[in-house]
């Protein structure tokens, strides 16, 4: 166990990388094996490519990954490919610096399912700061969105939890149509009315707010970066984005007040799973980042021993000798010289 740990202490920054590949290659290893374009086994390859070579370069496991996903999007919508293509362009370089955020903020719809959907900005804010915190919550809640309108649902991250996500529904959707339909059909789920396109974009703004608060909350804790206080200021931000998502709800009229009783659950349980989810990692990377204390036997340097007794026999055969002592008519002779 200790060589263990002392191996992942050491190469941490590569372990990071190989958990963010790997988290990357998990999401587009289940878009490729559960769309029907990918032949048999593409998804276990090209699963495998993007975590070993997240090792060496985000910057390529980004391109492959994202390359792999598009082939899938392609055969349902030229149109989308082109736009994904144009994302995949501009998010190259932030996505390449911190792939790991890259790979939760994609899988945060999906990690709605087991209420773990709000951890990504809760994730931004301890582990990229304030700026990080409000850029991951709010693409965070871009991307959710247009998952969401890809599917025709409406984007509202109450109803995440419920949300099937089906690659036939998509194709059902976008399959033949034009650009100008295309750009039609993704932007519908968005504006049913205006005061529903209000509030998916105050959506947008409470993530990041509440990613952006995560971090200064965490650099105003006295304790630091350590779990406790990633605890506190985890479980400050999600339960501000909880509180605040459904007074926004309830002020613009999306769900009414009898709606929340019985489904009290999709904003207490992302309160919590979320923030624990977060801290739990923390005090894995703590514990990793450490090394492993010594036992007091074992840290304090041995003392000086003396040797073990001789056995009869050999002490009769040996008899112990002492050291010779000084001759002092030897120093008197040399003092008298020196006078």
């Amino acid at each position: 166990m200790r060589s263990l740990h002392e191996a992942i202490r050491i190469r941490m920054p590569q372990v990071e990388r190989l958990l963010s590949g790997g988290a990357l290659a998990a999401l587009t290893g289940a878009w490729m094996h559960s769309n029907p374009a990918y032949p048999p086994y593409w998804d276990t390859a090209a699963a495998i490519l993007i975590t070993l070579l997240g090792m060496w370069s985000p910057l390529g496991a980004w391109w492959l990954a994202g390359l792999a996903a598009l082939y899938g999007v392609y055969q349902i919508s030229f149109y989308l490919a082109v736009l994904g293509l144009c994302v995949l362009i501009l998010a190259q370089k932030p996505a390449a610096r911190h792939l790991g955020a890259a790979a939760i903020i994609l899988g945060s719809p999906f990690l709605a399912r087991w209420h773990l959907g709000w951890a990504a900005p809760l994730f931004g804010g301890v582990y990229l700061g304030v700026s990080g915190g409000l850029w991951t919550g709010a693409l965070t809640a871009l991307w959710g969105e247009t998952l969401a309108a890809l599917h025709g649902y409406a984007p509202d991250f109450l109803l995440f939890a419920a949300q099937p996500w089906d690659v036939s529904v998509v194709t059902a959707r976008f399959a033949g149509l034009n650009s100008w339909r295309t750009l039609a059909a993704l932007g519908m789920p968005f504006a049913p009315t205006p005061t529903a396109l209000l509030y998916y974009v105050l959506q947008i703004a409470l993530w990041g707010a509440a990613g952006a608060l995560t971090g200064r909350w965490l650099q105003a804790n006295p304790k630091g970066g350590r779990p406790s206080g990633v605890l506190l200021a985890a479980l400050g931000g999600a339960v501000s984005l909880g509180i605040l998502q459904g007074a926004v709800a309830l002020w613009l009229g999306q769900h009414p007040k009898a709606w929340f009783v019985p489904h009290a659950g999709l904003l207490l349980f992302p309160m919590l799973l979320s923030p624990l989810a977060v801290t739990w990692l923390e005090i894995l990377r703590d514990f990793f980042s450490r090394p492993l204390p010594v036992s007091p036997r074992k840290a304090s340097p041995p003392a000086a021993q003396r040797p073990a007794p001789l056995p009869p026999d050999l002490r009769r055969a040996f008899p112990e000798t002492s050291p010779p002592e000084k001759d002092d008519d030897e120093d008197d002779l040399i003092m008298l010289e020196l006078d």
